[in-house]
């Protein structure tokens, strides 16, 4: 029983360690990119390294990269392919005459998404396209 009193405080300091672990894996680069490669993904290299900065820097910089990587002209299928690749989903847009995918990652604290909204011409041609990043809600 003696034993068992003085184990407590040891079983209780492993487990917030892992919590602590886990947490961090959830929210840091390296715990991303091993859940992409779990499940055959690349890492979402559009939404890396975005969450230490404010989520309005976080935005720009989100829909800089987004028009880099797909300029105004790009087919259609290959900006879905992309965006596929780094696990980004199909969704209905928010905005009528909008196509719009989503990546969605859960926090430790907070759920964050990375919208990227478009529009094309008949000949299924990007003629806008806009990256979004935002917190959808926190603990």
């Amino acid at each position: 029983m003696m034993a068992l009193r003085r184990l407590k405080p040891v079983l209780a300091f492993v487990a917030l360690a892992f919590m602590a672990l886990a947490a961090f894996l959830a929210v840091s680069g390296a715990g991303q990119r091993v859940w992409a490669q779990i499940h055959g993904r690349q890492a979402g290299a559009l939404a890396e390294g975005l969450g230490g900065r404010g989520w309005k820097q976080a935005s720009t910089e989100f829909d800089a990269r987004v028009r880099r990587r797909f300029p105004i002209g790009t087919p259609l299928g290959d900006m879905a392919e992309g965006l596929q690749g780094e696990g980004f989903v199909p969704t209905v847009s928010e905005l009528p005459g909008w196509g719009e995918r989503v990546l969605r990652r859960d926090g430790p604290v907070c759920r964050v998404s990375a919208h990227v909204l478009w529009q094309a011409d008949a000949a299924a041609r990007l003629t806008r396209i806009q990256g979004l990043y935002r917190e959808d809600g926190c603990l």
